[in-house]
């Protein structure tokens, strides 16, 4: 399963662990300094090839 890039946030950037989005894969995701996430840290690639839980938001 590829769950694929999970693709940009505004005000942040998305860093995928080992360059995996295969299923067991996790991506980060770190909002600028003056900017705030809400939302989870970490998504994983689930087996049904999309990311666990919502993507998160910087602001």
């Amino acid at each position: 399963f590829d769950c694929k890039h999970p693709g940009p946030i505004e005000n942040g950037r998305v860093i995928v662990v080992n360059g995996s989005t295969l299923f067991g894969g996790t991506a980060e995701y770190h909002c600028l300094p003056q900017f705030e996430r809400v939302g989870p840290f970490l998504r994983k690639c689930l087996d049904s090839g999309m990311w666990s839980g919502e993507e998160p938001r910087c602001q």
